[in-house]
C-alpha cells in the first residue's frame, strides 16, 4: 500500500506527508531486512502498541545448510504457450 503512495502521491510522500507517516509507521523508510537491530525495535514498538507479548530474541545464527543434502530435481512442465 506504501508502494502505491509512493508511486501515486510521490512529492507529497516525500514533502508534507513524510513527518507524518513516520509519525504512523515509525520504519517508514528504512529497509529492515538484514538490519536485525531495527527489526527488534519496530517489532517491540509494534508488541507494546498492540498490547502483545515481547517478541523472543534470536538464540544465535541460524545453522548452516548440510552441503551433503540433496536437492530435488523439478519436474517437467507443460509448454501451455499460445
Amino acid at each position: 500500500m506504501l508502494n502505491v503512495l509512493k508511486s501515486v502521491f510521490s512529492e507529497r510522500v516525500d514533502g508534507v506527508w513524510n513527518d507524518k507517516l513516520k509519525q504512523i509507521i515509525p520504519s517508514f523508510g528504512q529497509h529492515l531486512n538484514g538490519n536485525v537491530e531495527a527489526t527488534l525495535n519496530e517489532l517491540n514498538y509494534t508488541s507494546k502498541v498492540l498490547g502483545l507479548h515481547k517478541p523472543q530474541q534470536a538464540q544465535g545464527d541460524a545453522p548452516a545448510p548440510d552441503a551433503d543434502a540433496a536437492i530435488p530435481e523439478k519436474a517437467p512442465m507443460a509448454d501451455i504457450e499460445l
